[in-house]
């Protein structure tokens, strides 16, 4: 894991429910099947894109219990623990391993207190500054669940959205101006695979008229040290917008 952690959790936009398999720890862990919701979270830092990936154990399962959540292809967990439900403060990292599943890879972890479980995966590099956006992200149902559902989020200011699958209805804004698009729900045997592309534009390329070289200099500089700032803040932040 790298020093960054991308905990977050999806608070009004979450749609799942989770599995739980036997744990090895514990000999009588609980057992449940539910369904499983992958977010597609563009730029919550600049030149990234991130996984959220969660899942909620229902009430009729009793706690500690493991959890097993399917890694999208390609990706790398940043973090895996249990979530809080309120600040972020109060949600808890777990160990966790990496098991392979039907076709894909999942983690493997116990929650002992929360019923959300969550991982969060990075490796998705994307484009800095002004022009197109485009990536492409594969899944694969490594283990058993009643549904996946999908959504992705775009980060303000973005055109010309291009999403594939077609999202379904009109995409919700939050107060830091992302914007997220649902897919239709998607019903998974083990094994099956799921790919989602998503395309967009930042920004606009703007010119000046003559003379305008020092202005656009120091225009420049600030951009720069805005763009510093933002980084800087950006760990602290991202974790409280994630819950909009």
């Amino acid at each position: 894991m790298t020093s960054m952690s991308f905990r977050s959790s999806i608070v009004g936009f979450l749609l799942c429910v989770s599995i739980v398999v036997p744990s090895t720890c514990f000999a009588a862990s609980p057992q449940a099947t539910g369904a499983l919701d992958y977010q597609i979270w563009m730029a919550p830092e600049p030149g990234k894109a991130i996984v959220l990936v969660s899942s909620t154990i229902p009430q009729t399962v009793e706690l500690p219990a493991t959890v097993r959540i399917p890694i999208p292809a390609g990706m790398t967990v940043e973090w895996a623990g249990e979530l809080g439900g309120g600040d972020a403060s109060s949600d808890i990292e777990r160990p966790y391993t990496v098991g392979e599943g039907s076709g894909g890879q999942y983690a493997e972890f116990e929650i002992q207190q929360f019923r959300q479980a969550q991982i969060d995966v990075s490796g998705k590099t994307i484009p800095v500054g002004v022009g197109e956006v485009k990536a492409s992200f594969g899944f694969v149902q490594a283990v058993p669940s009643d549904q996946a559902g999908f959504s992705v989020r775009v980060p303000a200011g973005a055109s010309n959205v291009k999403i594939t699958p077609k999202p379904v209805g009109n995409p919700e804004t939050n107060q830091a101006g992302e914007s997220l698009y649902t897919l239709a729900g998607k019903q998974l045997k083990l094994g099956d695979t799921t790919t989602i592309e998503v395309a967009y534009k930042v920004g606009a390329a703007t010119s000046s008229g003559g003379g305008s070289g020092a202005t656009g200099t120091v225009v420049a500089v600030l951009v720069f040290g805005l763009l510093l700032a933002v980084v800087a803040l950006v760990v602290a932040l991202r974790r409280s917008r994630a819950r909009d």
